[in-house]
């Protein structure tokens, strides 16, 4: 990841085998500002990247629920190291 890209993580319940892992991948490439997503069967968890400007927090909840999927908790990066440095 390049210095002017960042990320949100998602946490995605109810994804339960590669089918799922790759409509919720297509569901979040086509919002507005998303780079690329990676999700994590294991982990339950979406990793959005994106460089110029910030998705929406509410359209990326949005489309994942579109696609079937619960979201929970939203940790953007800053959030992450915000967290580190308490």
């Amino acid at each position: 990841m390049s210095e002017e890209e960042k990320s949100i993580t998602l946490n995605v319940t109810e994804m339960h085998c590669a089918s799922c892992v790759a409509r919720v991948e297509k569901a979040l490439k086509v919002v507005k500002g998303v780079d690329d997503v990676s999700v994590n069967l294991v982990n339950q968890q979406a990793k959005v990247t994106y460089q110029n400007s910030k998705p929406s927090e509410h359209e990326l909840i949005k489309a994942v629920k579109k696609a079937g999927y619960e979201v929970n908790i939203i940790k953007t990066e800053e959030d992450a190291k915000k967290k580190i440095k308490n």
